[in-house]
């Protein structure tokens, strides 16, 4: 682990083999002491208390962590190499599926994905982070056997775009602004589209031509 990365274990204050379920145990407990609502006080250490269940809940997250990266960091790899080519970049388009739940950018809660707080506070990140709007799509499966986890019905992928360009159609997260540029979507794929009738391309295609 590198010297600056925070220790999760630490965080919720377990040994390093815990168990789940003593992983989610401590977190309850933090949970609520912690709670803007009973200790608005410690709403920072809330923040970091659920990004440290996040983390240790998940075990690719967990494993990552373990070997000292930061599940959370806009300064690793692929996100730095985007931000060194920022002046010639076209679009990223981010895959919102097969993760699981995951902090967006308020960090004050995990986000169950295939919901449109899934889409809106994870996209925020890279557009609160130094990508301009123009550079970020959101990529989503076409529909039902295209990813594991995180298959959305369309119209959520087009309340997820107009709550980020205008602010409308949110769920409970709302940006700290709105991104009138932003991209727009992608699917995977177009063969599973096809094979769920086109919905995916028939439903968002269409309202991209509203955005402003």
């Amino acid at each position: 682990m590198a010297n600056d990365q925070t220790d999760y274990y630490s965080v919720l204050g377990v040994a390093r083999d815990a168990t789940p379920e003593e992983i989610k145990k401590a977190y309850r407990r933090l949970a609520r002491q912690l709670h803007p609502d009973v200790n608005p006080d410690e709403e920072e250490r809330f923040k970091e208390v659920t990004k440290a269940y996040e983390v240790l809940s998940d075990p690719q997250k967990r494993e990552l962590h373990d070997l000292g990266g930061d599940p959370f960091s806009t300064g690793g790899g692929y996100f730095q190499l985007a931000l060194s080519i920022v002046d010639i970049l076209t679009v990223v388009h981010t895959q919102f599926y097969n993760s699981g739940s995951m902090l967006g950018c308020d960090q004050m809660q995990a986000y169950s994905q295939g919901t449109v707080n899934f889409l809106t506070a994870l996209a925020c990140i890279q557009l609160e982070n130094g990508l301009r709007p123009d550079q970020v799509a959101l990529g989503l499966p076409a529909g039902p056997g295209a990813a594991n986890g995180g298959v959305v019905a369309p119209s959520v992928v087009t309340n997820a775009l107009d709550c980020l360009a205008r602010g409308t159609n949110c769920g409970s997260f709302r940006p700290p602004r709105t991104y009138p540029a932003i991209r727009g979507a992608m699917t995977w794929s177009i063969n599973w589209d096809a094979s769920n009738g086109n919905t995916f391309a028939r439903t968002v295609r269409p309202f991209l031509s509203t955005l402003p």
